[in-house]
Parts: structure tokens; sequence; C-alpha cells
């Protein structure tokens, strides 16, 4: 009797159908999996695979939050509109990689009932571009483990790097490639560390990427190519680095940079972009022009198809330079400054923001 009380309640919940890459991990695909962590109890949530998602046949009339949008979307673009009426709502969430995104893309996006974006930079992107339907800003987060004292590495390769560190008293610049070279800015990064160590002799770049970096191997540098698993060696890595430099030309957010930020590190951006809604504006720089951020040949610009900034190489090469003479102080202000706005990046929080979105339609 117990047990079918319970199934009513079950059964009781909203259905939603939370649709996001499964079948690989990207980083659609761990934000969507933090969502849901944080969901799960409100309702009666499905899981669905973005190549699965065509297929499904749809009776129960769930709600559907698809993400990324764009993405899934577009794969069958007239199934979508064939099939859009049999849900009870429809909520998608993408980013805005640039400052436009072009006509058909948004009035792709008015055929979702609400749409979710990371940053108020992106809201004002899709507004500008003739979105009509409800824009929700709902950040990215960090998980608690985020807030734990100084992490030890398990990995041996991370082990070796701090070990490498102490004995050689190295200062550690951190930099995410995985991909998108040019959008995340790795030529500009190149330019500015040739000039830093130059001067610093003790600094090492660290680029985290999926293979040795072509251009920036040619720096004093380590090729950290090997996938990280565990949260807590991530966060080690982040532990054992003084820096990091977020030169994207553009972004929905960056989650990265809200993670160094998080661990005390010294995050150095420009002062356009979707990363000065967390970021202090004591480690931004000016840019040095607006430029498109994706190459024409790049498919990415059917759908984002503006510009984005770029960081002034010379004021960031000053900037730097004073970081490096006064890191203690710098690193100091970030925890400061950390510590003020910590509360509105947890994916706990995120989660309450998803739910009251996906309550309106329940």
């Amino acid at each position: 009797m117990i047990t079918m009380y319970r199934r009513r309640q079950v059964y009781k919940l909203p259905n939603v159908w939370y649709v996001y890459p499964i079948w690989h991990n990207v980083s659609f695909s761990i934000v969507a999996r933090h969502h849901i962590e944080n969901i799960r109890k409100y309702y009666r949530l499905t899981e669905v695979d973005e190549l699965a998602f065509h297929t499904m046949d749809i009776y129960s009339r769930p709600i559907a939050v698809i993400h990324p949008y764009f993405f899934i979307i577009t794969r069958h673009t007239q199934l979508y509109f064939n099939r859009r009426d049999r849900f009870k709502a429809v909520i998608g969430v993408d980013v805005a990689d640039s400052d436009r995104i072009a006509p058909w893309a948004a009035r792709l996006v008015n055929l979702a009932d609400e749409f979710v974006v990371p940053s108020k930079w992106a809201k004002r992107v899709y507004k500008s571009s003739g979105v009509k339907i409800p824009i929700n800003v709902v950040p990215h987060g960090v998980s608690d483990n985020y807030f734990l004292p100084p992490i030890e590495p398990k990995m041996e390769i991370l082990q070796n790097m701090k070990r490498m560190k102490i004995n050689n008293k190295y200062i550690y610049v951190l930099f995410f490639c995985i991909h998108s070279g040019y959008r995340k800015g790795d030529d500009l990064v190149f330019k500015v560390m040739k000039e830093i160590q130059r001067v610093h002799k003790k600094v090492v770049l660290v680029v985290k990427s999926i293979e040795r970096h072509r251009i920036l191997s040619k720096l004093r540098s380590i090729s950290l190519t090997k996938w990280i698993r565990d949260e807590l060696d991530m966060i080690a890595l982040y532990d054992m680095c003084e820096i990091y430099l977020l030169f994207s030309r553009g972004g929905g957010f960056e989650l990265n940079g809200l993670e160094a930020l998080a661990r005390g590190e010294v995050v150095v951006a420009c002062n356009r972009g979707s990363w000065t809604e967390y970021l202090p504006d004591f480690t931004l720089v000016p840019p040095q022009r607006s430029v498109m951020v994706f190459p024409s040949d790049n498919p990415t610009t059917q759908i984002h198809c503006g510009h984005g900034y770029e960081i002034s190489v010379d004021k960031a090469i000053d900037l730097l330079h004073d970081i490096l003479n006064n890191l203690d102080d710098y690193r100091s202000r970030v925890r400061e400054y950390w510590e003020s706005i910590k509360h509105e990046f947890t994916w706990k929080r995120v989660g309450e923001k998803i739910k009251e979105i996906i309550d309106r339609h329940t």
C-alpha cells in the first residue's frame, strides 16, 4: 500500500524531458548535469540524449528543456516544427558567442516558450537580434567542492607539476583551450606570454587542451592533455596556478574563469563581454579592437554572426607585470571579492532559478 501511494506521488509530479548531449562530454553536458542534479527531485524527469530526441514518440505532453537549443533543433528543424505542439512547453537553453545572432536563429528561438542564457550580456544580444519571448538570465555556478580548503592532486601528472613548481619556485599561469582556439584568444596569449616570460623567468604557462598546442608549446609551458575526470583534481589544478588568462574574443559566460576565481586565481580578461558580470574591475583590461568572433568559414557564424572584443595586448602585458610584482596583494583582493559574490554562483542557486522557470509551465 505504501509503495502504491509513493507511485501515485511520483506520477503526479510534472513530466519534464531534459534534452542534452549524453553521447559525448562537452561543456553543455557538464552544465546540463548540474541543472539536472539540482532539479530532479521536483519532477518526473527524463534525460534524453540529443541524438535520440527526434526519434522519440511524444504522448504525455512533457515540458522540454532543450540544451543547447540551436545545435539540437537545427539537426531536424522541420520535424521540430511538426511536433512542437506535442510539448506542454519548450524551454530553450543556449549562449551568445558574439554580439548578434542571425535573424533565422532569432525566429527559431521565438518558437520556444521561454529561453535561458547565462549572462545579462547574452540577454541583450538576443533581445537586440529580434527575440520576443521571455529571456531568463541564469548564470553558471560552482559545486560545494570549490569552497573546500586547498586540495592536493591525486593524478600523477598533477603531482609532478606541483613538485616541479615547488622545487623551482615557478609561478603558473593557466589557460584553457579545449576547442575554438581563435575565439579563446590563443594567439593573444602567445603574444602576451612571450613578453612576460622575457622579463619573468619563473613564469610558466600551463595549457589545458586535448592535444599539444602547436603555437603555445613554443613558450616556456606545460601541455596538460590528459582528461581530468575527478573534479577534485581539477580544483587541485586551479589551486596550483596563480593567474588565469581569459582572453576570449566572445562567449556566453566562460565557466573556467568563474572556477579559477573561486579558487583565488587572478583572472585577467577584457573589460567587454559576459565574464565582466562576475570578475572584479581591477583585473580587467580594455579592448584593442572589435572583431568577428569566428572566422567566416566556421559553421558557427551561421548562428553567432556578430562581433566580439580583442583584449589589448599591451595593456594586458602592463597589468600582468603589475600582478606578478604584487602577486600576494592581488590574490588577497581576489579572495575578498569572491567572498562578496559567491552566494550567487552555486549550482544549488542555479537549480532554484531553473525550477522557477519550469514551474511557470506546470
